[in-house]
């Protein structure tokens, strides 16, 4: 299953020079079968530098709430990737 894009997922993703589409078939690879997430998931979907945007992150990470992608962003791999950090029920690495 590929999880939708949100309106800001999309956005962000854009602005950061990420594809969100890729962004969206890496998620469905690595949590399908976990999809929908309810309460939420932190999905780790590949270094900075494969992508063109500049960013003090060195990881792009992207959330999924229920069926949905709600944001992509940018995070530096030496901050913690918890669940309480990333305030979501589970993650995928």
């Amino acid at each position: 299953m590929t999880p939708a894009v949100s309106v800001h997922a999309k956005r962000a993703a854009e602005s950061r020079g990420i594809p969100y589409g890729e962004v969206a078939t890496i998620v469905a690879e690595r949590a399908g079968d976990r999809l929908p997430a309810r309460m939420g998931l932190a999905v780790f979907c590949g270094w900075a530098a494969g992508w063109r945007g500049a960013s003090n992150g060195d990881e792009v990470w992207a959330v999924v709430r229920g069926s949905e992608i709600r944001t992509v962003f940018f995070r530096r791999a030496g901050q913690p990737a918890t669940p309480e950090a990333l305030r979501v029920a589970e993650v995928i690495r």
